[in-house]
């Protein structure tokens, strides 16, 4: 496998490893803080939304 497409996995890997922790820590916070958990909730949601959305956007762009 070529040296970019390894990075390009590698930082895949990376993003969605920050993603899992960050749902990891809100579901904690769920339990400790309600109002507090809810709302890092609602940030992961965003992101995770506009993080796919940027994705598709990307494929998108390099397909057609």
């Amino acid at each position: 496998m070529p040296i970019k497409e390894r990075k390009e996995i590698t930082k895949m890997l990376v993003k969605v490893e920050v993603v899992i922790l960050m749902m990891i820590f809100t579901i904690i916070l769920l339990h400790t803080m309600p109002l507090a958990g809810t709302a890092m909730f609602v940030v992961d949601c965003i992101s995770i939304g506009l993080y796919a959305k940027a994705k598709s956007e990307e494929y998108e762009e390099e397909f057609y």
